[in-house]
């Protein structure tokens, strides 16, 4: 299978997530079934401690795909 024919088979497989500003897209410890790539905006992946204190890890920006996945 080419570059093409693979882009078009991801691009008829995705499926689109809008999240709002805050929203969390996946928690520590969730079992992911989806690979996530960013097309537009800012997702900043932490880690939260049991004091509620949060740890910035990394971002992933616009067409980035998330490590953690």
């Amino acid at each position: 299978m080419g570059p093409v024919a693979e882009r078009l088979a991801m691009n008829h497989a995705a499926v689109a997530a809008h999240l709002p500003a805050g929203a969390v897209f996946y928690r520590e410890g969730d079992q992911s079934r989806h690979f996530a790539l960013v097309g537009r905006g800012d997702i900043r992946v932490f880690r939260a401690a049991s004091t509620g204190r949060e740890m910035t890890l990394y971002h992933v920006r616009d067409g980035q795909p998330c490590l953690v996945n």
